[in-house]
């Protein structure tokens, strides 16, 4: 009787350590833990990875760049170096970057004899077209020079209709411009120099924006 009893005491510790050992439902919490854990230590790596890229590529393109500072908000804009530092004696599109958003924006620059009044740039990159907003004629996005019988207009669009994503995208294509006025109209082929700026710039861009969105994250 008391083998018996002994067995049966055996049998039942036997089942209750088993019961403990084989929890499914622990072992399931434990193993979401370590995956969770797993998670996120590869994402802290990959963001410190990624931010020291994105640093390291900054610090070579700002080199390329000349940096505007508004002293009434603090604020300070980009313009590649090879645009220089005052509106350009030939027809061209630029661009120009906010440094605390990272928004970059398209300008188009004409320079002639006459004025023609644009409002409008058209660009065609293998048989496809790419228009910017349609500006109103003196408003504040439509800036106008004139000097010792030349004349100067400078435009800013705030939606560029993909014109530089087409640029970056395509330098290596031929990229005609069209400068679209009320009345008349005047066509270019961009630069080489011109296509490379606008490509950094939108490069700089980019990673700017790259760099403010890990920074949101902290």
């Amino acid at each position: 009787m008391k083998n018996i009893l002994l067995y049966f005491c055996i049998a039942i510790l036997s089942g209750c350590n088993s019961g403990v050992r084989n929890n499914p439902h622990e072992n399931s919490r434990m193993q979401v833990q370590v995956n969770t854990d797993s998670i996120r230590h590869a994402d802290s790596i990959y963001r410190t990875n990624r931010i020291a890229h994105v640093d390291s590529q900054l610090l070579k393109l700002h080199s390329k760049f000349i940096p505007y500072r508004d002293d009434f908000n603090n604020s300070i804009t980009y313009f590649h170096k090879s645009w220089g530092t005052h509106w350009q004696n030939r027809k061209c599109l630029t661009a120009v970057i906010d440094s605390a958003s990272g928004h970059i924006w398209l300008k188009s620059n004409f320079y002639n004899d006459d004025w023609l009044f644009h409002t409008q740039v058209m660009v065609l990159i293998a048989g496809k077209k790419y228009s910017s907003q349609l500006l109103t004629a003196f408003s504040d996005n439509c800036k106008t020079e004139n000097s010792g019988g030349w004349v100067w207009e400078v435009n800013t669009y705030d939606l560029d209709g993909g014109i530089i994503l087409a640029i970056h995208d395509n330098i290596k294509e031929e990229i005609k411009v069209r400068f679209e006025g009320k009345e008349y109209r005047d066509d270019i082929v961009l630069g080489q120099k011109d296509k490379q700026a606008i490509y950094d710039s939108y490069e700089l861009s980019n990673l700017l924006l790259t760099k403010y969105e890990f920074d949101a994250m902290k």
